[in-house]
Formats: C-alpha cells, sequence, structure tokens
C-alpha cells in the first residue's frame, strides 16, 4: 500500500484481510475497491511434518481450544477477515 500512496505504482493486489488490516493502520489516499469479486476462494492450511504427530496433536488442541472459547472470532474479527 505503501508504493501506492507514494504514487510508485498505479494499484496493489493482494489477500483483501492483509490489504484491509494494512489500511486500517496506515490510512492513506488509498481505497479497496468494493466492485472486485474474488473468483478463487481457498483455505489456509498448515504444514507438519508426518512424523511430528507431538507437534499435530498440539495444534489441533490449540486450534479447538480457540474455536471453543471464542477466541478465534475475536481473532477473526480484530484482523477484519470476513
Amino acid at each position: 500500500m505503501r508504493d501506492v500512496s507514494l504514487g510508485r505504482i498505479d494499484a496493489n493486489f493482494g489477500d483483501r484481510p492483509i490489504v484491509a488490516y494494512q489500511l486500517d493502520q496506515n490510512p492513506a489516499d488509498v481505497r479497496l475497491v468494493p466492485e472486485y469479486e474474488s473468483q478463487i476462494v481457498g483455505d489456509v492450511a498448515i504444514a507438519v511434518r508426518q512424523s511430528d504427530t507431538e507437534l499435530l496433536e498440539r495444534i489441533n488442541r490449540g486450534l479447538t481450544t480457540i474455536k471453543e472459547s471464542g477466541q478465534l472470532e475475536e481473532i477473526i474479527a480484530e484482523w477484519g477477515i470476513e
């Protein structure tokens, strides 16, 4: 976003939640294009070595904990992820 606001480039393309957060943290004469609709929807993944079952279990427990406690929803709201 900095390059757009400084006039180095005309536009930028990125993940909507990340770009929206950057603009929220550093307001500039830059805006999101509301008419743009993503054509690709994807998931986020965490990769763990197959042999590292202990780490996988810890990650899964952590994810379950933050989902059940409502903390995941708080994180989503804080970062403006839709």
